[in-house]
């Protein structure tokens, strides 16, 4: 019981020593703030002088995610930490807006695109039964986890249909394709 009383004292002592030097301090004016006391505290002035190990960490369920750890002097310089959560480029949706357009309605092919990487080429193109084509591409050049892509298609004669085409050429040699047609009118 000795030993468990002597360890709550010293746990107690140091509790008490830190609100003293900190929370405890005054705020007279003049005096200084609670922040400055927070910095300027004793137990906080050390240098590392030997190498250390840096890891992020993303907390998660059912599991934390590491990045890869990284040893680097303890003075520095410190590196970005980069955490992999093993996200994938994935399409959830490629769709004609409107879906069946009256004659000579436009229309928008949308692709909706989720954890896009940097330098993937996104083409969108079109080829209609009535011999008219257009396409339209996009760099991405900053990670970005959603993106809208675009493009418009003017109309054409009842019956036309049109077939367009999404393809995603990344980096890695890894393509994604999507196709959706249409026909104007309805095709009836």
């Amino acid at each position: 019981v000795a030993g468990q009383l002597f360890a709550a004292c010293e746990a107690l002592t140091f509790g008490m020593e830190l609100y003293c030097s900190t929370l405890g301090a005054s705020a007279a004016p003049g005096a200084p703030s609670l922040a400055d006391e927070l910095c300027n505290a004793e137990f906080l002035d050390y240098t590392i002088t030997e190498d250390i190990v840096l890891k992020g960490v993303v907390i998660g369920l059912p599991n934390n995610i590491y990045s890869e750890p990284q040893q680097v002097s303890g003075n520095g310089p410190y590196p970005e930490l980069y955490v992999n959560l093993g996200s994938e480029t994935v399409i959830s949706g490629f769709i004609l807006e409107p879906s069946i357009p009256q004659p000579n309605e436009s229309y928008r092919a949308i692709a909706k695109l989720f954890c896009l990487e940097v330098g993937t080429e996104i083409d969108i193109s079109i080829v209609g039964s009535d011999g008219y084509t257009n396409s339209t591409s996009y760099f991405v050049s900053s990670a970005d986890s959603y993106g809208e892509y675009e493009l418009n298609v003017p109309g054409a004669l009842e019956g036309v249909e049109d077939v367009c085409t999404l393809q995603l050429k990344m980096l890695d040699g890894t393509t994604l394709t999507r196709t959706a047609s249409l026909v104007f009118g309805g095709g009836s």
